[in-house]
């Protein structure tokens, strides 16, 4: 273990007038661990030039909060990490610097800003998951994106992911967050019908979690994402009103890149006579596996007006109301 600290009054933007007594207090503290902690008193910069390159499991940052402070750090310490490691810092919203450097740099992070304390966390190497979601013409504006992606960053906790928004119009979707042009010109949401081709340009992770734009994510989605099958989706209709439909609802579903072409592959001009994209995805995948039922219920159709299932990962807005119109608990979690 490594603890490192210059001891200054100040650094970057912050000032600590008990760095005296905070310091005296540390040295105690550490020497519990005898020869297990190594103190670094010094800059982080020169600090992380003592340490090999790919011996530590995790790291803290916590220093400088000015932007070119903190992108200094990030950049001195990733190389020390070994790939599976985890890099990570404090005070993700508070500081504007530290939040450019690390989306500059590290974008996607988790933030699960709700139980760390504004902590932001990567896990060095490949992506796990993609998570996708779609904003093509207007009937969705950019701020549905960078609500969405915010939702993600706090409920994923442990895995790693990327995140992709498939729009032909990227202005005002925040500059961390990744864009790509559509793969066709089907329109509205006939574009998920693409997600299920056998290979998906700019999408570089063998599984993807696609995400409707007006969904609430609620909780951790870690469970969701590591189900072991190659195509899950959400059920359409509660079974309390309609026991008998086996529909699909497709604001939600987990897929193996590759693994359902035939949805793909079938579909046709006359595909689209149908109402809209989960009816073709139902006919061409009857008897798929689908979410637990409280894990995404439907705001509309669970009347969910006064709570939310305490289960709940992912609330479902299909038709209206959209989350910016509801009241309540909505307003409150759409609002942040």
């Amino acid at each position: 273990m490594y603890a490192v600290d210059s001891w200054n009054d100040h650094s970057g933007s912050c000032v600590y007038p008990k760095h005296i007594e905070n310091r005296a207090e540390f040295y105690e503290l550490a020497g519990k661990y005898g020869n297990r902690c190594n103190i670094l008193e010094m800059d982080s910069v020169e600090a992380a030039a003592r340490v090999p390159d790919e011996s530590l499991d995790f790291v803290f940052i916590d220093g400088d909060h000015t932007y070119e402070g903190c992108k200094r750090d990030i950049l001195a310490w990733m190389p020390k990490i070994k790939r599976g490691g985890w890099i990570t810092g404090h005070d993700y919203h508070e500081f504007p610097g530290v939040k450019q450097a690390v989306d500059e740099l590290l974008s996607p992070v988790s933030c699960a800003a709700d139980f760390t304390d504004e902590v932001w966390a990567r896990i060095k190497g490949a992506p796990e998951i993609t998570i996708v979601c779609i904003k093509v013409g207007d009937k969705y504006g950019p701020e549905y994106v960078n609500k969405l992606y915010r939702m993600v960053q706090r409920h994923i906790h442990l895995v790693s992911f990327d995140f992709v928004c498939i729009t032909d119009n990227p202005e005002g979707i925040d500059s961390c967050i990744r864009t790509i042009k559509p793969m066709s010109h089907k329109p509205g949401w006939w574009q998920k019908i693409d997600l299920f081709r056998p290979f998906l340009p700019g999408i570089n992770t063998p599984k993807i979690l696609f995400l409707d734009l007006d969904v609430l994510v609620m909780s951790c989605l870690d469970e969701m994402i590591e189900i072991d099958n190659y195509f899950v989706i959400c059920k359409d209709w509660p079974p309390e009103l309609r026991p008998e439909d086996k529909g699909y609802n497709s604001s939600a579903f987990l897929l193996e890149v590759g693994t359902r072409a035939e949805v793909w592959n079938r579909f046709n001009s006359e595909s689209m006579k149908l109402f809209g994209d989960q009816d073709w995805i139902t006919s061409c995948l009857p008897n798929e596996m689908t979410f637990p039922y409280d894990w995404t219920p439907s705001y509309k159709l669970r009347k969910l007006q006064d709570a939310c299932p305490p289960e709940a990962k992912i609330v479902l807005f299909e038709g209206r109301p959209k989350p910016p119109e509801c009241g309540g608990w909505v307003k409150e979690k759409w609002g942040k």
